[in-house]
């Protein structure tokens, strides 16, 4: 996936039908070990994007979703974001001001992550999704 290292914020994949099949099947827990292998994916575009290294990975859970009554059997961005930190040795969510943090969700809203950027006052706060949830008309990434 083309980036540009200096926006803050990446995806990991595509929207391609094969990327979203292998993350249907990772969501909903059928293929387990899938965890570890998205999470060497996005450990891997992160060394590419040569991002300050985080000092905490924080899941942006869906706290909107009821977990008894949701589709997904297991919050699978904590579960990724665990493997993530696992990768770096870094703890999750227990961040303080002097941090450089690491978002990570299943899309990735541009807005959304500018509202969170612009609300918290962290030392830098990067953003990385398994795919962007929207497609850009007048923002090359790949300059």
């Amino acid at each position: 996936m083309n980036s540009n290292p200096l926006l803050n914020y990446s995806a990991v994949f595509e929207n391609e039908k094969a990327i979203l099949t292998l993350l249907h099947e990772m969501k909903n827990q059928k293929m387990f070990s899938l965890n570890k292998i998205v999470a060497a994916f996005m450990v891997i575009q992160l060394c590419r994007l040569k991002w300050d290294m985080p000092d905490v990975i924080y899941p942006m859970i869906k706290t909107n979703i009821n977990m008894s009554h949701s589709f997904f059997s297991k919050n699978y961005i904590s579960e990724l974001s665990k493997e993530v930190a696992k990768f770096f040795n870094r703890p999750i969510r227990k961040t303080t001001q002097k941090d450089t943090v690491l978002l990570i969700d299943d899309t990735l809203n541009i807005e959304k992550f500018e509202k969170i950027k612009n609300k918290t006052l962290y030392k830098k706060i990067y953003a990385i999704g398994l795919c962007f949830d929207i497609f850009f008309d007048d923002l090359n990434l790949s300059e």
